[in-house]
């Protein structure tokens, strides 16, 4: 997949994103890899820019 073929099929961050997590954790259930526990925060920038990412949780 060259970087054409990215920008298309993940037009946003948020999609990109979404499907990096769907790779990583297919049941749908955020862990930490360590230790298990699925109480997760995100983090955020505080800015007001377009690079700010919402929480899906």
């Amino acid at each position: 997949m060259n970087l054409i073929d990215v920008t298309k099929q993940f037009p946003t961050d948020e999609e990109c994103l979404g499907y990096i997590e769907k790779m990583r954790w297919p049941d749908g259930v955020v862990r930490c890899p360590i230790c298990g526990v699925d109480k997760i925060s995100r983090i955020t920038r505080k800015g007001t820019s377009k690079n700010v990412r919402q929480s899906i949780f």
